[in-house]
């Protein structure tokens, strides 16, 4: 016999139930999601809860997740399934991320990179203002850029970081992504 159809006996099985709460567990407890957020996303998927199992299988190796772990569990630790709590947190005193895969060690943050008057010029002038790869210039169309939510640079929002100081890892990371997407530059 094949798959049920979506609105056939398929979410009335006896175990449906205990797969949605094994991978709602696991999304929560294992990859350190926010519960709030994990609901947000069963609601927009094609039939709803039922499909979690498939986001968060009982047998996926979650090795990669398990150092961040720890911190992300105890961020969360006050959500629900109607809250986030880091919704209300303030971003400023937040320390700007360092993205451990980069592989270095001693990150220092980038000081000669992303002159202010060149990005200033370029907005007055109604021109792009995204950064080339090399972080020293603006490009100008129709060159490619990838746009990234200001939150990328801590994780989760501005922080209290000096005017143009950004983790050598985390630039290092984001250049990688730009490189394999073959973008020319980041906004």
């Amino acid at each position: 016999m094949g798959p049920q159809s979506r609105s056939g006996s398929e979410h009335d099985r006896p175990d449906a139930d205990a797969e949605i709460l094994q991978a709602v567990q696991r999304a929560t407890r294992e990859f350190a999601f926010c519960p709030n957020r994990v609901w947000g996303v069963a609601k927009c998927l094609p039939d709803g809860k039922h499909n979690l199992s498939r986001l968060f299988p009982p047998n996926h190796d979650i090795t990669r997740f398990l150092q961040q772990r720890d911190q992300d569990l105890a961020e969360h630790s006050q959500c629900t399934f109607d809250l986030c709590e880091q919704s209300q947190r303030d971003f400023t005193s937040v320390h700007q991320r360092h993205e451990i895969s980069s592989g270095e060690h001693h990150c220092r943050q980038l000081e000669d990179h992303f002159p202010r008057d060149l990005l200033d010029n370029a907005a007055k002038a109604g021109r792009l203002t995204a950064w080339a790869l090399n972080g020293k210039s603006i490009i100008s169309f129709p060159q490619s850029y990838m746009a990234i939510s200001h939150v990328w640079l801590d994780g989760t929002g501005c922080g209290t970081w000096p005017e143009r100081g950004v983790n050598h890892c985390l630039w290092n990371f984001f250049l990688k992504i730009a490189q394999d997407f073959q973008v020319d530059a980041i906004w």
